[in-house]
């Protein structure tokens, strides 16, 4: 049987840290992208592939920027 993909938690945390430098609120940004904001202070933690494409696709909505990944590295 075949593993879900997981990815390290900077991915995530990184996206929610540009957003927040353009006025986000990370708080608003994990609640929408229903992703648990304690995990950004565990550095080691993985999360699955479809919680790391929420985080994105929340970024993305709240920021205006549809560019995101390229600004965002």
């Amino acid at each position: 049987m075949a593993h879900a993909a997981q990815f390290s938690i900077t991915f995530a945390r990184n996206v929610i840290f540009y957003a927040a430098a353009r006025g986000v609120d990370p708080a608003t940004l994990c609640r929408d992208a229903a992703f648990p904001q304690q995990l950004l202070e565990s550095p080691d933690e993985m999360t699955d592939g479809a919680s790391t494409e929420q985080v994105w696709t929340a970024a993305v909505a709240l920021t205006g920027d549809d560019h995101l990944g390229l600004h965002c590295g």
